[in-house]
C-alpha cells in the first residue's frame, strides 16, 4: 500500500474525522506533491461530514465557514489553516465558474470525479492508502496532465482550467496528454468569460515555472494578450519564449519574464496590457520600467543583446 507521511495537523484532524464515524482524506495538490516527494505548501482534506457537522466536532472558535454552501470549512489546527469540503458533486455552470448547484454524496469517489486533472484528483488516508480511480499516479510516473474525464467538458465548467492545464505543466515540466490538449486549444475562446483578475494571477504562475516558453500556447495567448499576435507571427512569438526561458526562475525574475513577453508591444501597449489583465501599480511601473531600458520595442530584449541581458540575468 502506498504510505504519504501526513502534516501532523492534518492526520489529527482525520483521525478526529474518522473518531466520529466519518470518512475522510487529505485530497489533491498535497497528495499529488507527495508522491512526487515535494513538500506540500498547503493540505487539504475532503469528508463525507457535513459542514456543520465539521463545525460541531471542531468548535465554532476553530472553524471559518469559508464557503457553507459549498460545503468548505476551513479548521484551524496548530497555527495552520485546513480546508476542509463535503464530498460533492456538481451541476451546470452556467457562469463558466461556479457550479449552480452542489449535491453532498457519501463516496470519495464521486467527489473525486468532478476535479480537473488526474494528478489532482487523488485522495489518501492512512487507513485506506491511496485512493486513485483516475489514474493519477500512473500520469505523475509518465510525466503527463490529462483530464479527469471529457476534458472538453472540464473547461467547459471552468474556463481558467485551461490556463491551469499549461501552469501544472509548465511546474512539473510534465508533457500534455493530447486529448486533453486538443481540447483546451478548441475551447480557448471561453476564456474571454474568466475575470482579468483570475487570468493574471495564473499567467504569473505559469511565468515562474522553470522553462514556461514551451508551454506559452499561441491559440491560448492569442485569446488573453490578443496584442502579440502569437499566431500570426509564429517565429518571432517562438524566439520571444527563448527568450524568457533564459531568464532565471526565480519568483523576482517574473516581472522580467513579463516584460520580455510584452516587448514586442513596446512600454505604451505594454502599459495598456497590464491594464487589461488588472495587474498592479507596482508590478505596472516595474514591468514598464524593464521595457524602456530595453528600448521600448522587441530588439534587444527579444535578441539577448546586451541591456536585454542586464535585465533579464540568464541563467549560465
Amino acid at each position: 500500500m502506498t504510505t504519504i507521511k501526513l502534516d501532523p495537523g492534518a492526520a489529527l484532524l482525520l483521525d478526529a474525522l474518522h473518531g466520529a464515524g466519518h470518512a475522510a482524506y487529505a485530497v489533491g495538490g498535497c497528495v499529488r506533491d507527495s508522491l512526487l516527494g515535494l513538500d506540500p505548501h498547503d493540505w487539504d482534506l475532503c469528508t463525507s461530514a457535513r459542514p456543520e457537522q465539521v463545525m460541531a466536532l471542531f468548535g465554532e472558535e476553530k472553524c471559518i465557514p469559508t464557503g457553507l454552501q459549498h460545503g468548505t470549512v476551513t479548521v484551524k489546527q496548530g497555527g495552520r489553516l485546513y480546508e476542509t469540503t463535503t464530498f460533492r458533486t456538481e451541476g451546470a455552470y452556467s457562469d463558466g465558474r461556479h457550479p449552480d448547484a452542489v449535491c453532498f454524496v457519501p463516496d470519495v469517489r464521486e467527489d473525486l470525479a468532478r476535479r480537473d486533472f488526474t494528478i489532482n484528483a487523488m485522495a489518501y488516508s492512512a487507513e485506506e492508502g491511496l485512493i486513485d480511480p483516475f489514474g493519477g499516479r500512473d500520469d505523475l510516473a509518465a510525466h503527463r496532465v490529462r483530464a479527469v474525464g471529457e476534458p472538453e467538458r472540464r473547461f467547459e465548467e471552468d474556463a481558467l482550467r485551461i490556463l491551469r492545464l499549461y501552469r501544472f505543466a509548465a511546474r512539473f515540466g510534465f508533457a500534455i496528454d493530447p486529448a486533453t490538449g486538443v481540447a483546451a486549444r478548441a475551447l480557448g475562446p471561453h476564456l474571454d468569460c474568466v475575470s482579468a483578475e483570475r487570468i493574471q494571477e495564473e499567467l504569473l504562475k505559469l511565468l515562474a515555472a522553470p522553462r514556461p516558453g514551451s508551454y506559452l500556447e499561441p491559440a491560448v495567448l492569442a485569446v488573453i494578450l490578443p496584442e502579440l499576435e502569437p499566431e500570426k507571427q509564429p517565429e518571432r512569438f517562438a524566439e520571444l519564449c527563448r527568450t524568457i526561458d533564459r531568464i532565471e526562475p526565480t519568483v523576482e525574475n517574473v516581472p522580467a519574464r513579463l516584460a520580455a513577453l510584452l516587448c514586442p508591444l513596446g512600454e505604451a501597449g505594454a502599459r495598456k496590457a497590464l491594464r487589461k489583465l488588472k495587474c498592479s501599480n507596482a508590478l505596472t511601473d516595474e514591468v514598464t520600467a524593464l521595457e524602456r531600458e530595453a528600448g521600448g520595442g522587441a530588439g534587444s530584449f527579444l535578441l539577448g543583446h546586451e541591456s536585454g541581458h542586464s535585465i533579464a540575468r540568464p541563467i549560465a
